[in-house]
């Protein structure tokens, strides 16, 4: 839905998925790049730590499947990087 530009209904899935599993980091991930895209700094933020604090526990087959093909370091350094870029 991102890469087709429905943002709105992009967002309304990962908020779902997180409200479903309070422990899956990769909604949070997504979450907060969406807001950063939007300009809301204070939520990206905000997502973007949960996120990066939910993924030293992720499981190894969810990153897999749903990590677009970065490992947990990679998003690690996804979440750090944006972090870095709200703050600039």
């Amino acid at each position: 839905m991102e890469e087709r530009g429905q943002l709105p209904a992009a967002e309304w899935h990962h908020q779902r998925a997180a409200a479903k599993d309070a422990a899956f980091a990769l909604p949070h991930l997504r979450l907060g790049l969406l807001a950063r895209r939007r300009g809301e700094i204070v939520a990206a933020g905000r997502e973007l730590r949960r996120a990066l604090e939910l993924l030293d526990h992720e499981s190894p087959e969810r990153l897999r499947r749903f990590g677009g093909g970065f490992d947990r370091d990679d998003l690690r350094r996804l979440c750090r990087d944006e972090m870095q870029e709200t703050r600039a």
